[in-house]
């Protein structure tokens, strides 16, 4: 998988240079393309992320481009790795900055590397759209030229409460959640905020630590507890884990998480264990809208996969950003900025406007784990 990566990002590499050929050099190319960085964890602890996020996001520049581009210009992408690390995307956001001329920038995969990059493209005006973090935080920390067009934790937890409460008819949930972790902390305290507030009773409210392999101890609590419901709100990785467990002890209560789920690697690693589990998330396959359905068609004949969260999400970003590019008529980043404001788009996981804090308004899809796959259920809105 790792050389098919490498080999894919060569290939825009090779793209890319095409179209500076094209362009000409230094400054005519520069005046014939409309450069957008990408800040995606292309190596490191998650390079599945950018593998996804290179896909998603090349599907869309390339088919704005033979729709004619952005202001008459050919959209060109400019990949950075950020190791989903801090640090590192703090460094390589300046760099698509200074160096490669970025007029905006569509990052990152995950929250740890989200955060850092924000206040760099506010100080330079510099517009950056985060796609895939719920964290919401992301725009307070990352400042005005910040926008996240992924739900937020606080809203995506309200809406599985009221599927939870309201839908399934559970009273009694447990939760059980990695604390060193900021995504599944946020989830789990705004579950637990929201589910109380209609009603319910959270009968068991455990813990674990990043690098857990062992939940047994938690399990065991939660299983004498005798929940209706449990939500499990982490990634895939660890999610894989704690389920086989969970079902090897012979607890049978109902799984729910969020969209850390939404990776078929979670099915592929705990397999029956996963099945019957309900999880929000931004897309499903199945969803029977048209533009789904052609967008899912198009990105299987091209990718030969089925699209993920991940690189829906990256596809939609380009879109927002080479929208509002357009409408503000100009790359000047405070042009933008403005325009993004007033964003009204229908996208693939659906329309999406801001708020004032700069959070998408959107519906989130409840999807059910069934016979390996991810079946739709309902959209719904908060």
């Amino acid at each position: 998988m790792k050389k098919l990566f490498k080999k894919a990002l060569a290939v825009l590499g090779v793209a890319t240079l095409a179209l500076g050929s094209l362009a000409g050099c230094g400054a005519a190319k520069e005046a014939e393309t409309i450069k957008i960085g990408l800040c995606i964890p292309i190596t490191g602890n998650m390079p599945d992320s950018g593998k996804l996020a290179t896909w998603g996001s090349q599907m869309a520049a390339d088919e704005i481009n033979a729709k004619g581009g952005v202001l008459g210009k050919k959209v060109e992408l400019v990949f950075e790795d950020d190791n989903n690390k801090g640090d590192k995307a703090a460094t390589a956001v300046q760099k698509l900055i200074d160096k490669d001329k970025v007029v905006a920038i569509v990052g990152s995969a995950h929250t740890v590397a989200a955060l850092p990059m924000g206040p760099v493209c506010t100080q330079n005006k510099i517009p950056l759209i985060s796609p895939n973090p719920t964290n919401v935080k992301i725009t307070s920390v990352g400042g005005e030229y910040v926008f996240q067009i992924q739900f937020t934790d606080p809203v995506q937890a309200a809406v599985l409460a009221d599927y939870t409460y309201d839908d399934l008819k559970y009273t009694k949930a447990a939760v059980l959640y990695n604390i060193s972790n900021d995504y599944p902390k946020a989830l789990a305290e705004a579950f637990v905020a929201s589910f109380e507030s209609k009603g319910g009773t959270i009968i068991a409210n455990e813990t674990y630590n990043e690098g857990d392999t062992d939940f047994k101890v938690q399990l065991t609590k939660i299983k004498e507890a005798d929940p209706e419901v449990i939500l499990f709100p982490d990634l895939y990785a660890n999610v894989s884990l704690i389920v086989k467990q969970a079902r090897e002890m012979g607890i049978t209560a109902q799984f729910i998480g969020g969209d850390g789920w939404a990776n078929h690697k979670l099915i592929d690693i705990a397999g029956d264990a996963t099945e019957g589990a309900i999880l929000t998330t931004s897309m499903s396959v199945e969803d029977p809208d048209e533009k789904v359905q052609k967008f899912v068609s198009d990105y299987k004949a091209l990718y030969q996969d089925e699209p993920a969260n991940t690189s829906t999400m990256f596809y939609d970003a380009m879109y927002v950003i080479c929208d509002a590019i357009e409408r503000a008529g100009t790359t000047d980043g405070a042009a933008i900025k403005e325009a993004l404001k007033t964003t009204d788009l229908d996208c693939i996981t659906g329309n999406i406007t801001f708020d004032e804090e700069r959070h998408a308004n959107k519906e989130i899809v409840i999807a059910q784990i069934e016979n390996g796959s991810y079946k739709f259920i309902t959209k719904k809105k908060h």
